[in-house]
C-alpha cells in the first residue's frame, strides 16, 4: 500500500507541475502572437514614441545616418538651416518596460568641418523586435547625404543633394533629387525613382522602377525586377542583370546596353541609336522600330522574339549556330548549313545583328 501510496502522491506532484507549467505558458503565448509579425514583435497597437528635441544645423558639406531601423524621411527646408527630427519608438503595450528600453537607446548628433554625424548607440546588442529610429530632415545645403538603414522605408523629394544610400528590408522612394544617385546596396527592396537623374544602383532581390529620369542610368541587379519606362532624355541605360526581369517602354535616349542571363526582357517602343543586348538563358521579346539605329544581339541558349509593324522594314544580318529563324520569313533569305542558319538583306532600318549560338529567332509581324 506504501509503494502505491507513493506512486499517488508522485503523480499528483507531476500532474501539478504540469498544471503550473501549463499556465505559464497560456500567460505568454497571447504576449508573443499579440504582437508578432513577420517574425518581428511589432504592433502599432502598443507603439510608445519618444521625441527627441529638434536639431538645427548651417553650412552643412555632408550628413551622414546610420540607423539600425526605422524610416528616414527627408525634404527640402524653407530657410537656410537644416532641421533634424528624431524619434525612438518603442513597442510593448507595458509603458514602464518601454521607458526602460528607450533608455539604454540614444543618438547622436557631432559636427566636425561641416560635416555632419548621426548615430545609434545602445546598450547590447539593438531591439530590433521591439525598436524603430525614425528621423526627418529638413535640408537647405547642397550636401552629399550618406544614409545607411534598415528595416523601413528611406522617402526623399525635392531636394538638391546627392545622396549614397544602403537599405536592406524595406522601401527607397526618390522623387525630384537633383543631386547624383547611389545605391551602394538595396536589398529586399521596393524601389521606385522618378524625375532624377544619373542613377548608379547595386540591387538584390528588389523590384524597381524608375520613370521621368534624365542623365545615365546604370543598375546592377541579382534577382527582382526592373521596370524602366517613361523617358525620353536619358544619354544611357546600362543594364547588368542575373536572374532579374527586365522591362523597358516609351524610352528614347542615346544608347542601351544590357547583359541579362537567366531572366526575361521586353523592349517595346524603345527609340535609340544602338541597342546591345547581351543574352544567356533568357528569353526577348523586342518591338523594333523605324527610329532605332541599330540592334545588336549576341545570345547564347536564348529565344528571341522580333514583333515589328508591317511597315517596318528591317537590315537583318542573322548568324545561328544550333539554332532556328521561324515566323514571317517567306519573303525572306535565309541561308540553311547542317547545324547552322543565316539570314540577311541588305537594304532597311533599323539594322538587327543576332549572333546566337542555340538560340532561335521568330519573326512575327503585327
Amino acid at each position: 500500500m506504501r509503494g502505491m501510496d507513493k506512486k499517488k502522491l508522485l503523480i499528483v506532484v507531476l500532474l501539478v507541475a504540469v498544471g503550473v507549467i501549463f499556465q505559464i505558458l497560456i500567460q505568454d503565448i497571447p504576449n508573443f502572437f499579440e504582437n508578432k509579425r513577420d517574425g518581428i514583435l511589432i504592433d502599432n497597437i502598443y507603439s510608445n514614441d519618444f521625441i527627441l528635441k529638434e536639431k538645427q544645423f548651417k553650412n552643412l558639406s555632408e550628413i551622414t545616418i546610420d540607423n539600425p531601423a526605422g524610416n528616414i524621411f527627408i525634404e527640402s527646408s524653407k530657410t537656410e538651416i537644416n532641421y533634424i527630427n528624431a524619434t525612438i519608438v518603442v513597442f510593448h503595450k507595458d509603458k514602464i518596460e518601454a521607458e526602460k528600453t528607450r533608455n539604454t537607446i540614444s543618438i547622436t548628433f557631432e559636427e566636425k568641418s561641416n560635416k555632419l554625424m548621426i548615430n545609434s548607440k545602445f546598450k547590447g546588442s539593438f531591439p530590433l523586435n521591439r525598436v524603430r529610429i525614425n528621423y526627418t530632415l529638413k535640408l537647405s545645403d547642397k550636401s552629399l547625404l550618406i544614409v545607411t538603414n534598415a528595416n523601413g522605408i528611406i522617402n526623399a523629394s525635392k531636394i538638391k543633394s546627392s545622396m549614397k544610400i544602403t537599405n536592406i528590408k524595406g522601401r527607397i522612394l526618390l522623387n525630384e533629387i537633383e543631386g547624383k544617385i547611389f545605391i551602394k546596396e538595396a536589398k529586399d527592396n521596393d524601389v521606385i525613382i522618378s524625375d532624377c537623374s544619373n542613377i548608379i544602383a547595386n540591387l538584390v532581390n528588389t523590384t524597381t522602377k524608375i520613370s521621368k529620369t534624365s542623365g545615365n542610368i546604370d543598375l546592377f541587379a541579382k534577382g527582382g525586377k526592373i521596370r524602366i519606362e517613361s523617358i525620353d532624355n536619358t544619354k544611357s541605360i546600362k543594364i547588368d542583370s542575373r536572374q532579374s526581369r527586365v522591362s523597358l517602354s516609351n524610352i528614347k535616349n542615346k544608347k542601351i546596353n544590357i547583359k541579362i542571363s537567366y531572366e526575361d526582357i521586353f523592349v517595346k517602343n524603345v527609340s535609340t541609336n544602338n541597342i546591345d543586348l547581351f543574352l544567356k538563358n533568357s528569353n526577348l521579346v523586342i518591338d523594333p522600330i523605324a527610329s532605332i539605329n541599330r540592334i545588336n544581339i549576341n545570345a547564347l541558349d536564348a529565344k528571341i522574339i522580333l514583333k515589328k509593324n508591317v511597315n517596318v522594314l528591317p537590315k537583318y544580318i542573322i548568324d545561328l549556330n544550333y539554332g532556328e529563324i521561324t515566323g514571317a520569313i517567306n519573303k525572306l533569305n535565309i541561308t540553311k548549313k547542317k547545324h547552322s542558319q543565316q539570314m540577311t538583306s541588305h537594304t532597311g532600318k533599323p539594322e538587327i545583328i543576332i549572333k546566337g549560338e542555340y538560340s532561335d529567332v521568330k519573326l512575327i509581324e503585327k
